[in-house]
């Protein structure tokens, strides 16, 4: 991994890629020699969100760390691509206790990280990050002026983006955004217990944001469900459900006889039908069920894994330490419900992962899945406690070669399919297509 942090102001100015790890060129119209592209996203480069895991006064889990960062050092991947990233990182006063952050800049794998200047209250973080970011957009368009630049956005990070779009789509700049999930899904999931000030705030601002989603020139969904939804004027579009790592080619062969979930835990996630299922379907077996994550079941399922002592929560833990259990399980789960309104605009990050581990997988229905997955993983059909009881139940009497088999017919189907790279190509194709029809 290539890694540069940068030593001044100056430095964090006139800073380019300077080193590339992937060797393959992406090929753009005759007309672009170089295609300036500027992300904004919540995405840092690894050794800055290391950082701020490291302030913080507890977990959280940051699904779109590691789907943007994979996405851009894969546009990045193209030598005729230049990638600059205006990175609001993930931070609050709830989380971080440090009053303020100093504007840096570092570069990982291509892409260039710039991370404005803050203070970090309640209100001031909201309202010093987007005089931050009005202020970069400006400076980094003058400084492109000329070049062939578009920008591409992540929505949800409303703070920001509103400021970009606004003042990019002024000096008629493309500007795309990356929906990966719906405003008003984006925290109500969450079931946070909240103020009635907070909440009314927190509904204007998902009202905000989702107005917000309809005023880009272009879309790249993470599910038909949510271009349809964000797209109305059928702009152009294309759909990227998910990623995997181009450099994660290593297959372990699961050395723990456990079953294994990572991600929220909330009973609207399934988790609750999923623990009631192993309960029961795998009463006889020796198994283990172990859980990754954090949400508002934690204190349900402790006493679930109390009186089960199969059941082990493992709490919200480093998403490396995460993978590693990942390769060695013996089943992967997913038990999010297909029929809830969410399921529909929704494609779980963990799908991808879960994949690439090389290890068997099994999940539930759900719309924003596309139908080819499941020929390279299992499916509950029957999505009751005891239906997923027994679906897990005959899984696990396989025969060890069999689970091997499906676990790595998946992880190489993401590998050559939906990798970073081929993402990265499939996205710069798409932008230079867009800027081609303006030209």
């Amino acid at each position: 991994m290539a890694y540069h942090s940068c030593k001044s102001t100056e430095e964090c100015a006139f800073l380019h890629p300077a080193v590339n790890l992937y060797k393959p060129s992406i090929p753009l119209p005759e007309w672009i020699d170089v295609l300036k592209i500027l992300f904004v996203t919540s995405s840092c480069s690894d050794n800055k969100y290391s950082s701020i895991l490291k302030m913080r006064k507890s977990p959280v889990l940051d699904p779109q760390q590691k789907f943007f960062r994979l996405l851009m050092e894969g546009v990045a991947n193209g030598s005729s691509n230049e990638v600059d990233c205006l990175s609001i990182p993930p931070i609050s006063a709830s989380t971080i206790d440090q009053a303020a952050f100093n504007a840096e800049c570092d570069e990982q794998n291509g892409v260039r990280y710039f991370y404005p200047a803050f203070r970090n209250g309640k209100f001031s973080r909201y309202a010093t990050t987007a005089f931050a970011s009005r202020k970069f957009i400006a400076n980094w368009l003058e400084e492109n002026s000329g070049e062939d630049t578009v920008i591409v956005v992540d929505p949800l990070v409303a703070v920001a983006a509103f400021p970009v779009r606004s003042f990019a789509q002024k000096k008629d700049v493309l500007v795309v955004a990356v929906v990966t999930d719906l405003p008003m899904f984006a925290t109500r999931m969450k079931e946070r217990r909240q103020s009635g000030l907070k909440a009314l705030l927190e509904r204007a601002y998902q009202r905000f944001s989702q107005d917000e989603t309809l005023k880009y020139d272009g879309y790249i969904s993470l599910t038909q469900s949510i271009d349809d939804e964000v797209n109305p004027s059928h702009k152009p579009s294309i759909i990227l459900e998910g990623i995997s790592n181009a450099e994660d080619r290593t297959i372990e062969e699961f050395s723990d006889d456990f079953v294994m979930y990572a991600g929220g835990i909330y009973e609207k996630y399934g988790v609750k039908t999923l623990v009631k299922a192993f309960e029961e379907g795998c009463a006889g077996l020796q198994t283990e069920l172990l859980l990754f994550g954090e949400g508002t079941y934690v204190d349900e399922l402790l006493e679930e894994a109390h009186h089960d002592t199969r059941i082990k929560y493992m709490g919200c833990v480093p998403a490396e330490e995460v993978v590693k259990f990942e390769k060695k399980a013996r089943l992967l789960v997913n038990p999010r419900p297909s029929d809830e309104t969410f399921s529909k605009y929704s494609f779980p990050s963990k799908t991808m992962e879960y994949l690439l581990s090389g290890a068997p997988v099994v999940s539930t229905r759900l719309p924003g899945i596309p139908v080819e997955y499941f020929d390279h993983m299992f499916a509950f059909d029957d999505e009751t406690s005891s239906g997923m009881g027994s679906t897990l139940k005959s899984l696990l009497t396989l025969p060890a070669d069999e689970l091997k088999k499906k676990g790595a017919d998946g992880h190489d189907f993401v590998m050559r399919e939906k990798n970073n790279l081929v993402a990265g190509k499939k996205v710069s194709a798409f932008l230079a297509d867009m800027l081609s029809c303006t030209n």
